[in-house]
C-alpha cells in the first residue's frame, strides 16, 4: 500500500490540486507519542478524482493543522483502475506483498519510471539493513541513536 501510494505520489497530486480531499471522522487522537502531540486529532482523509473516490488515507493532526507522526498520510484503501487495494491486516491470509513488476503494472509506468521502482525498493532495503545490522547494535548501545 505505502508503494502504491508513494510512487504513484498521491500526496503530492493532491497538494498540487489534481485531486480533491473531504475530511472525516476527525476526533481528538486516543493515543500520544514523541510524534504524536497529546493535543493531535486522528482522522480519516478521502481522495476523489471528480466524483471518484481513489483512496482513503489516515492522518494525526497538531493544532496548526499540520499532519504529525510519520509527517505523510497513511494510506488505508486505494482504488485503481476500477480494482479496490487495502491495507493488510496481521489476521489476513495472505501476507505477500506486491512485487516490484506488479506495482509498475498497477500503476502504468514505463521506461525510467519502471527502472526508478527497483531504486526505490534497494533503498528501502538499504534502511532496513542499516537500521537492524549497524545502527541499533553498535550505535543504540552507544547512546549515540535513539531506538526507534
Amino acid at each position: 500500500m505505502y508503494r502504491l501510494f508513494n510512487e504513484g505520489r498521491y500526496y503530492h497530486r493532491l497538494l498540487n490540486g489534481e485531486f480533491q480531499a473531504i475530511i472525516e471522522n476527525r476526533h481528538p487522537a486516543t493515543i500520544t507519542s514523541k510524534r504524536i502531540p497529546a493535543n493531535a486529532d486522528s482522522g480519516e482523509v478521502f481522495y476523489y478524482e471528480g466524483n471518484t473516490l481513489i483512496a482513503v488515507v489516515h492522518c494525526f493532526w497538531n493544532n496548526t493543522g499540520e499532519i504529525v507522526a510519520s509527517r505523510k498520510p497513511d494510506p488505508r484503501r486505494m482504488i485503481i483502475n476500477g480494482v479496490a487495494y487495502r491495507w493488510r491486516r496481521a489476521s489476513d491470509p495472505d501476507k505477500s506483498r506486491l512485487t516490484n513488476r506488479e506495482i509498475n503494472d498497477i500503476l502504468g509506468k514505463k521506461g525510467r519510471a519502471r527502472k526508478l521502482t527497483y531504486l526505490w525498493w534497494l533503498t528501502g532495503h538499504w534502511k532496513k539493513f542499516w537500521k537492524l545490522q549497524i545502527r541499533d547494535p553498535i550505535f543504540v548501545p552507544l547512546g549515540l541513536a535513539d531506538r526507534r
